[in-house]
């Protein structure tokens, strides 16, 4: 009665797949039955299927966790590390042919962002700790960084900054691709991506890069630069139809009129 004509039923990997190929058919079907639900009642439903809430027996593995550059593995919730350990993504591939062979049929929009609270994201820091934590210091992330050894405010060559935080960033753009096929590869539907916050501007990001990822300018005491809000190369890599920009903070109008713009530019 109030306008509203669309739901958004939230998965989780861990409910859904408590040991390894193990699927919870009666918590599939609860999802199911309650997606039904909604589109009886004259709802669409848009799903979020749930990456950023792993299986327990999967972050158990080692490397599973994101590192940052104090050496500390993100623990305050189960986020996989599939930016950087691709060998991961084999079994995010596996919950994500049998969820949305199910429920695909069913929804009108697939969410997708894979990180924290379900948006495209590097963790956040710890409760009380600095926001300027990279979460590139992983096994895995080992291997590819270009800059190994560097760290954020570390000394040394000019240019450093600007090559690591350009593989990071990357890394988080090549994680969006990989969401946005492994989806498209068994759901027809649109295909949402979500984006946090406001992202940063070039000159933030000069200005961080100038004082070598210290964490003394406003936009990297947000967080913006540890979490990789790039947005507009983000957006910039979205191609192909059913493709929509998503954001979640819908009371902030900078932050609407920045993802309009991006989305606009790429006639999405």
């Amino acid at each position: 009665r109030r306008g509203v004509r669309a739901v958004l039923v939230e998965a989780s990997w861990a409910a859904a797949e408590p040991s390894r190929g193990h699927f919870d058919q009666a918590y599939l079907g609860k999802l199911a039955a309650q997606v039904s639900r909604y589109r009886s009642m004259g709802f669409q439903v848009a799903l979020n299927y749930g990456l950023m809430n792993a299986p327990g027996w999967l972050m158990a593995l080692p490397g599973a966790r994101y590192v940052n550059q104090y050496g500390t593995a993100y623990t305050a919730g189960p986020l996989l590390d599939l930016v950087f350990d691709t060998s991961l993504r084999s079994f995010a591939q596996a919950y994500t042919d049998v969820i949305l062979r199910l429920l695909g049929p069913l929804v009108y929009m697939v969410r997708v962002g894979g990180g924290y609270d379900g948006e495209l994201a590097y963790p956040p820091p710890a409760r009380g700790e600095p926001p300027n934590q990279f979460w590139a210091y992983g096994p895995a992330a080992r291997k590819t960084d270009p800059e190994p050894g560097w760290r954020p405010c570390s000394r040394g060559l000019p240019g450093r900054a600007r090559t690591f935080l350009t593989w990071y960033l990357t890394s988080l753009v090549d994680y969006q691709q990989w969401q946005i096929r492994s989806v498209r590869s068994v759901y027809a539907g649109q295909i949402a991506v979500l984006y946090p916050s406001v992202g940063f501007t070039t000159a933030e990001e000069q200005q961080a890069l100038s004082d070598n990822l210290c964490g003394h300018t406003a936009a990297e005491q947000t967080g913006a630069f540890a979490r990789g809000w790039g947005h507009a190369q983000q957006v910039s890599a979205l191609s192909g139809p059913g493709l929509v920009v998503y954001g979640t903070w819908a009371d902030n109008p900078v932050a609407i009129d920045q993802l309009g713009r991006l989305a606009a530019a790429r006639h999405l």
